[in-house]
C-alpha cells in the first residue's frame, strides 16, 4: 500500500500536469484541462479507499458476510447521492468526483467497523493509514515546492519518493517506539 498510496499523492497534487500531458493538444482547450485536472484530483483523492475497500470486501467474502457488502453498497450509492447534490452547486463536475470520494472513505470506515467482529483491527492500523496520507501529501507537495531547485522532473520524483518514504520511516519509528514503550510499562 506504501507505493501505491505515494502514487495517489502525486497523481493529486500534479494533476493539472498530468491531465495536460494526456490531453491538452487539439480541441482540448486550457479550461478543459483545468476542469478535468480538478476531476482528475478529486478522484484521485478516493484511490486510498478504494485500495482498502477491496483488501475488506475480500475479507467479507472469506467470512461468508457478501450481505454486509450489500447494505453497505446501498448506503455508499445513497451517501454519493446526498452528496452530488450538495457538491455539484459549488464544484460543478468535480463536485461529482468529490463525493464519490468522500462517500467511499465513509463506506470504507463503516466495513472497518463492521468487520472487527471477525478481524481484529486495532488503533496502530489507523495511525498506520493516518500516517501514511500525511506522509504522502507532506512529500509530494514538498516535491511540487521544490520546482525552482531541481529541474528535471525525473530528480523531483526521486527526491519525492525519498522524503516520502524518510518521513513514513520516521513516524513508523516513532509509532512503533510508543508501543514499545507501552508494552514496557505493562510489563513492569
Amino acid at each position: 500500500p506504501t507505493r501505491r498510496s505515494s502514487d495517489l499523492f502525486y497523481i493529486c497534487v500534479y494533476s493539472t500536469e498530468l491531465v495536460q500531458i494526456l490531453f491538452g493538444h487539439g480541441k482540448f482547450d486550457s479550461q478543459s484541462v483545468i476542469i478535468t485536472s480538478y476531476v482528475f484530483f478529486t478522484y484521485g483523492l478516493g484511490l486510498l479507499a478504494m485500495c482498502f475497500t477491496t483488501i475488506i470486501n475480500d475479507l467479507f467474502y472469506i467470512f461468508k458476510r457478501p450481505d454486509i457488502l450489500m447494505y453497505t453498497s446501498i448506503i455508499n450509492i445513497i451517501l454519493n447521492i446526498f452528496l452530488n447534490y450538495i457538491f455539484i452547486k459549488h464544484l460543478s463536475v468535480a463536485g461529482l468526483s468529490l463525493a464519490t470520494s468522500l462517500s467511499l472513505y465513509i463506506t470504507l470506515f463503516i466495513k472497518m467497523k463492521y468487520i472487527q467482529k471477525y478481524v481484529l483491527i486495532d488503533k496502530s492500523i489507523y495511525i498506520n493509514i493516518a500516517s501514511l496520507i500525511l506522509t504522502g501529501f507532506v512529500s509530494a507537495f514538498a516535491c511540487y515546492y521544490i520546482n525552482e531547485l531541481v529541474s528535471t522532473d525525473l530528480y523531483r520524483l526521486i527526491l519525492g519518493t525519498l522524503l516520502f518514504i524518510v518521513l513514513f520511516s520516521m513516524i513508523e519509528l516513532s509509532i512503533n517506539s510508543y508501543y514499545r514503550a507501552l508494552l514496557l510499562k505493562f510489563i513492569r
